[in-house]
């Protein structure tokens, strides 16, 4: 019940829709420790993935911590796509389910634009009304990243970049089969993790949740999940099993990679350790 209302007085705390600029960015608690490429073997890899993901540097230079964050998520990326590539297209349209602030929506967007000609790129987070110590919350920096897209031309001839206040469940409802490509960066599969960030407990359902994001792909469309220990994995792979035997008749799930496990190469806290899903819907 104290998680209910501690939500609440977190929504009722935040009337106020206002777009950061990225210029005045701080560094945040929900970020991290992330450093600046160091190491040989860093750097090396930093250079090879702007080269092969070019639009990645088209980035604003005021984005410098954005693209730090998003470079240790595009490194996670594109170690799975070596082996496994997503199909390419006229369009992409990529989702991103639980943004937080939209500092990994920078990854989206460098690969989004190898896969179509136009690109749209929509981030989804429901928490949206945390605030940092600066005074802004997520959606301030959200909505300031999407300002600062906009006034890119190179981004702006790209396509477009959306960041949306949602639950996945609603949006869902309104938005079937329209993407291309979703998201999913370390969701809630257990309910110790969920609650520790102030969400509701009656709210923690993780099979509703995954049957929502797999309703927005469209047929062949692909769904890349991460998560941070192998308890989640496990956790994972029932909610996995579970959509699975839930889909309707005709409609299948192809797992290209099952909890592969990468090192993560950007980052300088003790947590290095990811596994990655990638899955594609077969109609």
């Amino acid at each position: 019940m104290f998680d209910l209302l501690h939500w609440k007085i977190r929504q009722a705390f935040c009337p106020f829709k206002r777009a950061v600029d990225p210029s005045q960015w701080l560094m945040n608690l929900d970020a991290p420790a992330y450093t600046e490429p160091s190491t040989p073997d860093s750097i090396l890899r930093q250079k090879h993935l702007l080269e092969r993901f070019p639009h990645f540097d088209d980035l604003p230079s005021a984005w410098a911590w954005v693209k730090l964050e998003s470079l240790y998520q595009l490194d996670q990326i594109a170690t799975l796509l070596q082996t496994h590539p997503i199909p390419q297209g006229e369009t992409c349209h990529w989702v991103d389910v639980g943004s937080k602030n939209g500092t990994t929506l920078g990854a989206c967007v460098a690969v989004a634009a190898q896969l179509g000609e136009k690109v749209q790129i929509t981030g989804l987070e429901l928490d949206t009304f945390r605030y940092y110590l600066d005074g802004y919350t997520r959606g301030d920096y959200g909505r300031g990243l999407v300002k600062s897209f906009a006034e890119t031309p190179a981004l702006n001839a790209l396509g477009t970049l959306d960041f949306v206040e949602a639950d996945v469940n609603n949006y869902a409802q309104t938005h079937p089969a329209t993407a291309d490509v979703v998201s999913c960066f370390l969701p809630f599969v257990l309910a110790k993790e969920h609650t520790a960030w102030g969400l509701p407990k009656q709210d923690f359902n993780p099979h509703a949740f995954f049957k929502s994001v797999w309703s927005l792909l469209k047929p062949n469309g692909v769904l890349l999940i991460s998560n941070l220990s192998e308890d989640e994995v496990h956790a994972q792979r029932q909610c996995l099993d579970a959509l699975e035997a839930d889909s309707p008749e005709g409609q299948g799930m192809l797992r290209h990679i099952e909890a592969l496990e990468i090192e993560t190469r950007f980052m300088k806290c003790s947590e290095e350790r990811r596994f990655l899903w990638m899955l594609q819907k077969i109609s």
